[in-house]
């Protein structure tokens, strides 16, 4: 058996990209199994990476944007454990990992954080 549907939420400023949850039974065995998959276009990265090469010149206020992490990899690293909600869990951990695990792409700054 199969469940293929999209969890689905927008914003005009930031759009978020649905994430396919599949659930598969193997009755033999006893077990199941839960694939998440989430589409990301290449304008997501394309503007993470002009965002990076921007970073360098723009002034640092109070906030500034560190990262677009996807939906499906928060909840690959809450399985693994690590949960960025997490109050324990810093910003430099999160920027960490990213750099750790090669999804330096997810990062919208260049900045030493």
């Amino acid at each position: 058996m199969t469940d293929n549907t999209p969890e689905t939420a927008s914003s005009p400023e930031q759009p978020f990209y649905d994430v396919s949850h599949r659930i598969e039974f193997d009755d033999e065995v006893k077990n199941v199994a839960i694939q998440r998959t989430q589409e990301l276009p290449s304008s997501f990265l394309d503007n993470l990476a002009k965002k990076r090469a921007d970073s360098v010149n723009n002034k640092m206020g109070d906030l500034h944007h560190v990262a677009s992490i996807p939906v499906a990899l928060v909840e690959k690293w809450k399985n693994e454990g690590f949960d960025i909600f997490d109050k324990n869990n810093t910003i430099q951990d999160i920027v960490s990992r990213l750099h750790s695990q090669d999804y330096q792409a997810f990062m919208a700054t260049n900045r030493r954080i």
